[in-house]
């Protein structure tokens, strides 16, 4: 496996490879999952800077909640939790980037710790699988224990390994002599490992061993041949034999490579062979200078290969700790050749137990052995007397006292374990040598200034010999200390603790509690027998239940260390011998947890303080599958007893905080939330929580209850605080929101419908169309089909529309949706104006566009636009070249002096379609004064007149919104520009238009208009004109012709008849040549003119003349 890791990391592809190798006999955090998921974290991280800030932001938080992580019992990192974020790194963090992890001997986690790993490890692939992510795990483990179906890719190593095992054998036998002795020896060899290349390895090195020697090619073969292919026989094959001394040799050997806690460097198995359980030396030198010691490091190493007939072995150290500089290295470390030796020696060696032997477990006589001889060492005169040395200046000198001093008291541990007495261990700590027990106290704070390994203060001179018991962790010899007369269960060591609290804050409860029902038992003896003789005053009663509730440096009494690790019997125990409960904080908690409602009670009726309470109550129910009356109960009890519902933030209570997936919540109602308890959700509205309170990243309880589908609940909180469903959280998500994502339509439409009318059912359509939760408005829209009309309405507060949003976003599935129902008015607009089309159209939305011109309610005619499809392309990549050429890039924003300038182009360049399509669709100002292509502010309609662009002009006069009679700057009309020009088709136009005003032109303009008509023959501009009396009708132009003359020129027969019928007219008026309108109509021709010239002429004098004919 390290091949492989060391491999990929040469090939620098960019991958970040991570490994972690499991030690089987390494420290906790070398085997077990919780130090796997640290150490693939700390090796990941720093590639991943949001997961790493992250985490930091958890630790910080957790420093913070519950103090220094570093102080004595502080907080530890979860298993649980570091394996999720984990997970969630490796899935959501490996989209872009390739991880690839290797976990090496994954069976030396102990079977039970390897299946949770194993099912831990296939999870997370299979969800980066589903997920797409870049990550992939490769683990080595052996065939025993059987972790799991086997479902994954694989490789056997037996099977693939012939031609490395060939490669070695030869490597390793190549100085052998002659090369066809060597030939047949490497064949058999071959022909007999069947893989197993720990089996080949042990042949050739007895195969070199033998020629060495000088044995024969015979011998050599012989010996392959009968040397038995199983380890386990070639291993006992190997060791058997050995004298008596040799085997105790052998045995302490093995003991102290296997028993020990992690491995031992050289110079520490050095100094451990050569101190003894039984040894009578009093110095270190003494001691080296028996057989066992070796002057250095290399020839001890011979030596231990000789004596364990080279199972075991010295590896270097990757890191190691140096105690002087430039002093000797101890990077070498023992350990067996191959875990199956170790197996070997375990389970077969070691376990043949001699007759008559006190020890029936071999790992009790392995521990005894090393806690023994250290104990020994440990006081002998040079290291006692090393009192002014540095801890590491003691480290060098007395190479096995780091070891010593971390692992004494698990080895002792392990002595209990295997049912060995103990009670030799006051006379080899030398408890009665009070002297000397200083002295020991001083090394062992050198050694240990934090009390990281022992409870500080230990061995403890001044305190009690039960204080030793206690921290030996040793029941047995608890058992034959603890006697009525001569045990001092008040006495105290250096922080204050008395046996009782020590054992507590050992976490040693069977201890606790032996001390506990002896103290107890011995009151109640001493009350039963010796009441008489109080009475009579002749003896003074003994307390042995003093210690009850003492307190030690930390503020901690018994009953407060032994609720921290749920030391239930004692608890009990305690508060019937009398303990003060009051102010126990954390005994509420655990009060809660056991359910015990008694002490619940007892503790509210006492005053006791409820913070938190309700909260942990309240996770408790949420953890609990079963029957929840007693703790619903306990809730109310709480909440009438006036606790407060928000989490108790005190240290004091961490060993109670094991609810992950609460961590973040500081108020009861998120975790009621969580857990969907509508029953607990109303009890804590009713005592005064608030549905409005914002919880973790600023989200509220409905949000919560939305997310997990808890209807009941968020109805509940709906109604106690409706605009809630509104409320965002840091991701800008709203409970709405998450319903119409979620396609929760009942849900909805209960919101909807409950009075107080916070949500409308147009605001709901509105909503769920701006989320593009195209489901949900399908499902709506089936549920009622009237609701489409709803799709037309512009909200309460002036949103827009559903369908016009829709369009807006580009949401052409929402779009054809809402078309498909045949109900949507396609000409409605914005409230700025623009329809449907347009804002397609200026989004370049094409698929949009298609769809609202093939409903056919578009408001630009189709046979504008040639074939629909083609039409809406060709409009987009009109409107963008537009924009490209105005101003440099498409503009989506409503300007309007954008669109004005559009507007003014499209005139300008005679972009008749574009143009067009900017007067139907969007909310330009058709009246608008231009300032862009012209100085004199004029208005569209006036500036295409005076440019004589007919199209233009017709295209704006057929739009409602044009002005007809609005003036430029200088108040000059569109009439006056076509009467300036001379367009009489121009002028036709406006007079052809209803909403031509002719009295909204001035009298010059209207005088003008006058004459035209005249001339034209417009009798009802004429008449119009007249009748405002504006004009007089007698008037002359420059040739002296008046309205009448002019008539009677052009053949206006109706103008002649509106000006005669005015009765104001004067026939009798000549123009400069000295022509009457008579004399005129009868030049040009014009006979029924003159007709009714001469028939007016008679009248209106009482003659009839009659015209000559001509």
């Amino acid at each position: 496996m390290k091949f492989a890791v060391d491999t990929m990391n040469r090939r620098k592809s960019g991958e970040i490879i991570a490994s972690f190798f499991i030690h089987g006999r390494g420290i906790r955090l070398q085997r077990t999952p919780l130090g796997i998921f640290r150490a693939l974290l700390n090796s990941l991280l720093l590639s991943f800077p949001k997961y790493l800030a992250e985490l930091t932001e958890v630790f910080q938080d957790k420093q913070k909640r519950y103090g220094s992580y570093e102080q004595k019992n502080g907080w530890q990192w979860n298993e649980k939790e570091l394996e999720k974020f984990l997970s969630r790194l490796l899935i959501e963090g490996t989209k872009d980037q390739s991880v690839v992890i290797f976990v090496d001997a994954l069976d030396e986690c102990g079977e039970e710790d390897a299946k949770r790993l194993l099912v831990s490890l296939k999870s997370l692939i299979e969800n980066a699988q589903h997920e797409e992510s870049l990550v992939r795990i490769c683990f080595s483990s052996r065939h025993f224990p059987i972790l799991g179906h086997e479902t994954m890719a694989r490789v056997y190593v037996e099977e693939k390994n012939d031609q490395d095992i060939r490669l070695v054998i030869e490597g390793r036998l190549k100085e052998l002599q002659p090369v066809e002795k060597r030939r047949e020896i490497e064949k058999e060899i071959m022909l007999k490992a069947h893989g197993g290349f720990q089996w080949a390895m042990l042949i050739t090195n007895m195969i070199l061993d033998e020629d060495a020697t000088g044995a024969r090619t015979e011998d050599l073969l012989n010996m392959i041949s009968t040397t038995p292919p199983d380890l386990d026989d070639l291993y006992d094959f190997i060791l058997r034999g050995a004298t008596k001394d040799k085997h105790r040799q052998m045995e302490k050997l093995f003991q102290w490579v296997f028993y020990t806690k992690r491995p031992l460097s050289a110079q520490e198995l050095r100094e451990a062979l050569a101190t003894d359980q039984e040894m009578t030396y009093t110095t270190v030198s003494e001691l080296r200078a028996r057989g066992n010691w070796s002057d250095c490091v290399s020839q001890f190493e011979m030596r231990v290969r000789h004596i364990s007939r080279g199972l075991v072995e010295f590896q270097n150290r990757d890191v190691y700790e140096q105690y002087e500089p430039g002093g000797e290295e101890w990077s070498r470390e023992a350990q067996f050749i191959h875990q199956s030796a170790a197996d070997f020696v375990a389970q077969k060696f070691l376990t043949n137990i001699e007759e008559g032997s006190l020890f029936r477990s071999p790992a009790g006589a392995g521990h005894f052995e090393i806690s023994r001889s250290f104990l020994r060492y440990l006081t002998l005169e040079e290291i006692l007397n090393g009192n002014d040395l540095s801890r590491e200046k003691l480290s060098a000198t007395f190479p096995l006292m780091p070891y010593g001093v971390t692992f004494l008291l698990d080895h002792i541990r392990g002595v209990e374990e295997g049912a060995i007495c103990q009670a030799d261990l006051v006379t080899l700590i030398q408890w009665n040598q009070p002297e000397r027990l200083r002295m020991l106290a001083r090394i062992w704070r050198i050694m240990d200034p934090r009390g990281t390994h022992a409870p500080r203060g230990w061995p403890f001179p001044g305190a009690s010999v039960l204080h030793l018991a206690i921290a030996f962790g040793s029941a047995s010899l608890l058992d034959t200390l603890l006697q009525r007369d001569s045990s001092h269960l008040d006495a105290k060591d250096l922080e204050e603790n008395t046996p009782l609290q020590l054992a507590l804050r050992g976490g040693c409860q069977d201890l606790a509690l032996m001390i506990l029902e002896r103290s107890r038992a011995w009151q109640i003896e001493i009350d039963s027998v010796a009441s008489e003789d109080w009475l009579s005053g002749t003896v003074v009663p003994r307390r042995y239940l003093g210690h009850v509730n003492t307190t030690n440096l930390d503020g901690e009494t018994p009953l407060s260390l032994a609720v921290s690790i749920k030391a239930d019997r004692v608890i009990r125990g305690l508060i019937d011998a009398g303990a003060d409960i009051k102010h126990e904080k954390s005994l509420m908690f655990y009060a809660i947890s056991q359910e015990d409602k008694a002490l619940v009670y007892q503790l509210i009726n006492e005053g006791s303080d409820l913070d938190g309470a309700v909260f942990f109550t309240t996770q408790c129910l949420n953890r609990t599958n079963g029957n929840r009356h007693i703790l619903h109960e306990l809730l109310e009890a709480l909440l009438e007893g006036g606790g407060n519902t928000s989490r108790h933030s005190g240290v004091e209570i961490y060993d109670f905080n094991e609810f992950d997936e609460d961590e973040e919540d500081e108020e009861a109602i998120f975790v009621a939330t969580r857990g969907g308890m509508a029953a607990v959700v109303s009890l804590l509205l009713s005592y005064g929580s608030s549905a409005d309170t914002s919880g973790p990243r600023n989200g509220f309880p409905i949000l919560l209850a939305v997310k997990n589908h808890h209807s009941d609940v968020t109805m509940m909180l709906f109604r106690d605080s409706p605009g809630t469903i509104f409320h965002e959280d840091y991701d800008g998500v709203s409970a709405i929101e998450e319903v119409i994502v979620s396609n929760q339509v009942n849900l909805a439409l209960l919101f909807a419908k409950e009075p107080g009318g916070v949500l409308t059912l147009q605001e709901l359509l509105f909503r769920a169309v701006q989320k593009r939760g195209l489901g949900f408005v399908d499902t709506l829209l089936r549920r009622d089909e009237d609701m489409i009309l709803l799709a037309n309405q512009m909200g309460e507060d002036e949103t827009e529309t559903p369908f016009l949003t829709a369009v807006c976003q580009g949401d052409v599935e929402m779009v054809s949706l809402l078309l498909l129902t045949g109900r949507i008015d396609i000409s409605i607009r914005t409230r700025h104006g623009s329809t449907p089309l347009f804002l397609a159209v200026r989004h370049g939305y094409l698929d949009i566009a298609k769809l609202l011109l093939q409903a056919g309610k578009a408001a630009i005619g189709q046979e504008n636009l040639e074939e629909r499809a083609l039409a809406a392309k060709s409009l987009i990549v009109e409107y963008r070249a537009m924009d490209e050429f105005l101003f440099g890039s498409l503009l989506l924003g409503n300007d309007s002096r954008n669109l004005q300038k559009r507007f003014w182009w499209s005139i300008e360049t005679g972009q008749l379609r574009m143009m067009k399509f900017l007067l139907d669709e969007s909310s330009v100002d058709v009246n608008h004064m231009g300032c862009y292509y012209t100085v004199l502010g004029q208005t569209p309609l006036s500036w295409a007149i005076q440019e004589g662009k007919r199209d233009v002009v017709e295209a704006l006069l057929n739009t409602s919104r044009v002005d007809l009679n609005l003036g430029d700057v200088f108040g000059s009309t569109p009439c006056r520009y076509a009467l300036d020009r001379g367009e009489d088709r121009f002028i036709q136009l406006l007079l052809d238009s209803t909403r031509f005003d002719i009295y909204r032109e001035d009298d010059e303009t209207a005088h003008r208009l006058f004459w035209w008509a005249a001339r034209k023959g417009n009798d009802d501009v004429v008449d119009m004109l007249d009748v405002s009396g504006k004009f007089g009708i007698n008037t002359k132009d420059h040739c002296g012709r008046t309205p009448l003359i002019c008539a009677a020129m052009s053949g206006a027969y109706g103008v002649m008849r509106v000006l005669l019928k005015t009765g104001k007219v004067d026939i009798h008026v000549v123009d400069n040549k000295g022509d009457t309108a008579l004399s005129m109509a009868v030049k040009r021709g014009h006979r029924t003119m003159a007709d009714l010239l001469s028939a007016y002429m008679n009248q209106s004098r009482g003659l009839a003349v009659r015209v000559a004919e001509y």
